[in-house]
């Protein structure tokens, strides 16, 4: 169990982050679109060509994102009012949560908090405006210095969202946003269904 929860963090939580520089999406509406809410499929391709699909909301309640993971349907919720986030198991219908996270907003390149401003350690340079997916989106190219081998990150920023829809990094993994929808979410979306159980404690591999 504790594994899936591991892969849960690493997968859905991958979404705006890149190069190391930014912070798990995990801020409502108002934080991280200025109060664009919206929902949107996100896709994750392997360097291999695999592809893996999963969801993302966002509202303002917080942020709610859901994957397939070793075969299970888990969701993921963010509430940064509360610095908690939940694990939901769909099927089983059990939960587990983690207090206390301090869950930050993902600055984008420019802004006045981005790791781009350590140009020591990062080059972040913009490419200029493009349409992806009929959105205006601004590509942005992020060396991190330092390294034995400098590979460029790529970012594709919505101004309306304010987060990268497309992020290709440099050993060729891409993460995209696709069918987003701008639109109302659900509070129920951003919270633990009163039928939810806590995920039993697992007692494997200890001694009676």
């Amino acid at each position: 169990m504790d594994r899936i929860i591991a892969r849960a963090v690493k997968w859905i939580g991958a979404v705006a982050v890149f190069a190391g520089m930014v912070y798990p999406v995990a801020l409502g509406a108002e934080s991280i679109t200025g109060g664009v809410e919206f929902s949107a499929d996100v896709v994750r391709t392997t360097r291999d060509g695999r592809h893996e699909q999963g969801r993302i909301h966002v509202g303002r309640g917080g942020v709610r994102s859901e994957a397939l993971l070793n075969g299970q349907k888990v969701a993921m919720i963010y509430d940064i009012s509360q610095k908690q986030v939940w694990m939901l198991l769909l099927e089983q219908k059990f939960y587990t949560s983690r207090n206390g996270v301090d869950m930050r907003p993902p600055p984008l390149p420019d802004a006045e908090d981005s790791p781009c401003r350590q140009r020591e350690r990062f080059s972040c340079t913009q490419q200029g405006a493009e349409q992806l997916q009929g959105r205006h989106v601004l590509r942005w190219i992020v060396l991190v210095r330092g390294t034995e081998q400098v590979v460029p990150h790529e970012l594709w920023i919505d101004p309306r969202v304010r987060i990268a829809i497309r992020e290709q990094y440099g050993d060729g993994l891409v993460v995209e946003l696709r069918n987003i929808r701008e639109e109302a979410q659900s509070p129920a979306l951003f919270t633990v269904p009163a039928d939810y159980r806590p995920m039993p404690v697992s007692t494997e591999g200890t001694k009676p």
